[in-house]
């Protein structure tokens, strides 16, 4: 092989290899893990999405802690009702997570009263600017006219502890 054939080939060689090394530099200077961090943050928009969806919908409620007196309050407006007994139910987890999560915090009331100052009791609380949940409403005619209603309703909180430090009793 004469001595020019010699080096065009050995600078066919190094061309090459200085190819094969600015690809390789190409692929170590790309993050091996790109595409995991790309659906990363996918995931982290769509969770941020979701709490702010969440503290939408708990903004409005009434805190937990306050619902007993605000449901008194309207009661208070009613002569022709008789609170037979509120308790506060046990608090239940929403989420399966341990460390993190929202509360359901449920309030049974039992009133007795006739049928249209019962209806004008729940119109009234359905009107208040608080928001809360509606789980049941249980009407039973006991001794005509008279009847007794047991309501469940609920708010939304990051605690489980609801009312005085307790998470269930008689109010």
């Amino acid at each position: 092989m004469d001595l020019q054939a010699q080096f065009s080939s050995n600078e066919q060689n190094t061309q090459q290899l200085l190819t094969l090394n600015a690809l390789k530099q190409q692929k170590l200077s790309a993050s091996p893990n790109a595409e995991l961090e790309a659906e990363l943050s996918t995931l982290n928009k769509e969770i941020d999405a979701l709490d702010d969806q969440v503290q939408k919908k708990v903004a409005g409620l009434v805190p937990a802690p306050k619902m007993p007196k605000l449901l008194e309050r309207v009661l208070g407006q009613s002569e022709r009702l008789t609170l037979l007994s509120m308790a506060s139910l046990p608090a239940q987890q929403i989420t399966d997570s341990k460390d993190a999560g929202y509360f359901v915090h449920p309030i049974e009331l039992t009133l007795r009263g006739r049928y249209f100052d019962i209806v004008r009791y729940l119109s009234d609380l359905e009107a208040l600017p608080e928001k809360y949940y509606w789980r049941s409403v249980d009407y039973k005619v006991t001794d005509y006219p008279y009847a007794e209603v047991v309501i469940q309703v609920y708010s939304l909180g990051e605690s489980e502890i609801f009312i005085g430090g307790s998470n269930e009793g008689r109010l």
